[in-house]
């Protein structure tokens, strides 16, 4: 894919490992209130597979040292093999989860509710776009590993909050590896109580501006496709998506 540029969020909610920023989680909290009061349901996100609000990439430069991985700064290859080493990283699995806790645990300074207990909050999302990452030869592996992420976090945060639902944020089979089978292996757990999947016709190249007679049919046959299968996948799981 082709990445334009870093945008880096500002002011973060967590600043270093542990250390939240009170300000942004109030405009959360502002947010959730507004969301209720006009009978709107949230899907809140949880970490970012991608650099650009800090996500794994932070976690694992707080864990291992050193500066966060970039895809401004990193190859394409090298981006997704760092990435995939989040998931057993155990130090940064420690603060993300406690990241988690502290979301779930806090008490909304307008409501007065715990975030747990918001019914303007509809489900959880592991991640934006979670993938396994990628090592040449060692895909199976990975794939083992993403999966048994997904399934102890959903369950981990199942145990802190039996209010809400929890999904994965995926992209769909572009980000399992490019299989219908994995995208329904990492969607089957118990702890998963839906399916997701993200349509980019512009960002995977099926479709281009500059050549729209000659792509916007192929586009839509491709969208009409991916979407289908993934409704049979879900379908197949009893799950929603």
């Amino acid at each position: 894919p082709q990445h334009l540029a870093t945008l880096a969020l500002h002011p973060a909610i967590q600043t270093a490992p542990g250390v939240y920023n009170e300000d942004p989680l109030q405009g959360l909290d502002r947010l959730i209130a507004e969301a209720g009061r006009r009978e709107m349901k949230l899907v809140i996100f949880l970490n970012n597979y991608w650099d650009w609000s800090g996500g794994m990439p932070q976690y694992l430069a707080w864990a291992n040292g050193g500066a966060a991985p970039t895809l401004d700064t990193t190859t394409w290859p090298e981006y997704n093999r760092i990435l995939s080493t989040f998931y057993t990283n155990a130090a940064a699995q420690v603060l993300y989860r406690r990241y988690i806790a502290m979301l779930l645990e806090r008490t909304n300074t307008i409501t007065g509710r715990k975030y747990r207990d918001e019914p303007a909050i509809m489900a959880w999302e592991l991640a934006n776009e979670p993938r396994p990452g990628e090592r040449e030869g060692d895909n199976d592996a990975v794939l083992v590993a993403f999966q048994a992420w997904v399934e102890g976090t959903a369950a981990y945060i199942h145990a802190l909050d039996p209010h809400h639902l929890v999904t994965t944020g995926s992209e769909g089979n572009m980000g399992c590896l490019n299989t219908d089978e994995n995208f329904r292996r990492v969607h089957a757990g118990p702890g998963i109580d839906y399916a997701v999947f993200h349509l980019w016709p512009n960002n995977w190249g099926w479709y281009r501006r500059n050549e729209f007679a000659a792509t916007i049919g192929p586009t839509l046959e491709k969208a009409r496709d991916y979407s289908a299968r993934h409704l049979a996948v879900a379908d197949a799981l009893n799950k929603p998506v």
